[in-house]
Formats: C-alpha cells, structure tokens, sequence
C-alpha cells in the first residue's frame, strides 16, 4: 500500500519554446531546488515523521516533475493510522511546495517582468504498488536492477495530476480513496470533480 503524490509545472512545453535552454533550464532547475527543499523538511528532517519511518519511501525530481511514494505497509494492526499519517504527510507537502513554488524567486521574475506566474498541478492518489527490483539502463552502458514501484495507484496518481490543471482553485486534486481517508476536518476543503 502507498500514498503516491505527482508534482508537474503546468504548460512547460510552452515555456520552453518561448525561453532560450539557458533561461529554461535556469526555470527548471530553481523547480528542482524548491522541490528537494520541500521534500528534504517534510520527509528528511520533520521528527514526528522520522520517528516513525521504519517504513521507506521514494522521491524522484526529474526535469520538470517531482514524484513521492510513501510506503504505508506496517504491522497489520497500525497500518490505517499510518496511511492516515502518510497522506497527511503527503498532503501537507503538496501544499507547502504548491505556497513555495508561487513565491518562488522564478515566478517573482515573472511577474516584476509584466508576465503571469506559472502554476503547478499536483495529484495524490493511495492504492496497492508493486515493489521490487526493475531494469534500468544507465550511461555507462549498464543494465542494472533498481528497486522501484510501478502500478495502477502509480498511473492513476498521475492522471489524476493531468486533470488538476482544470481546477478552479488550488490545483491540488485527491483521488476518492485519498479523500476518504482523510476524514471530515480536510475534507471540507475539497470540492467533487467529475472526470
């Protein structure tokens, strides 16, 4: 079971036709910095989840996308309150990396320069993955093993980041299982969408 969190600048391909590779890797890369900043204070340094991460997770910033996994597989008798903790977590990331990335020093550009801000469409979803090792090619004209999820949950999550870039507010769009699991005090912020 894992809580998997997408995260996508919005109209990137437009971007870089209208950015020379200088100014778009520059704007690509000041995403990646927000991105691993979010990610090394909410997974890395946040007590309350280090105490309890026996369990792992996996976070890949490639390009213009961050991708999170939060494992929420535990003794059976803990595992609902751990993947309450674990969409917690991931929600929580969403939206400090959502409030760090419109204030970033990137849209701040933008917008000293008459421009529009450039937003990002963030999907969450929760479902079973399949865990284990997968081939990999690497420049070193290697064929190694990695371990890695792959899955439905996995594909879902980021359709369902796709479609957040339709949202009238936030952008941050929740699968149903997502939805339900976070119970009646988050759930007021979200409004049904159907797709």
């Amino acid at each position: 079971m894992a809580v998997i969190l997408f995260v996508d600048i919005m109209d990137s391909s437009e971007l870089s036709n209208v950015l020379t590779f200088e100014e778009y890797d520059a704007f690509v890369h000041g995403f990646q910095s927000v991105a691993k900043d979010v990610v090394t204070e909410h997974l890395l340094e946040r007590q309350d989840h280090r105490k309890q991460n026996e369990r792992c997770f996996e976070v890949s910033i490639r390009g213009d996308e961050l991708c999170v996994i939060l494992y929420s597989d535990v003794p059976h008798a803990q595992e609902e309150e751990h993947r309450r903790l674990d969409v917690k977590t991931a929600l929580a990331l969403a939206i400090d990396m959502k409030r760090r990335w419109l204030c970033s020093d990137q849209n701040a550009t933008r917008i000293r320069d008459g421009k529009s801000i450039v937003d990002i469409g963030i999907g969450m979803n929760c479902g079973y993955v399949v865990v284990g090792n997968h081939w990999r090619a690497t420049t070193d004209h290697a064929i190694r093993q990695q371990h890695t999820a792959e899955g439905y949950a996995i594909n879902l999550a980021k359709r369902i980041e796709g479609h957040s870039r339709s949202g009238t507010y936030s952008k941050i769009f929740v699968s149903r299982s997502v939805f339900t699991i976070l119970g009646i005090d988050f759930q007021v912020a979200f409004s049904p969408v159907s797709i």
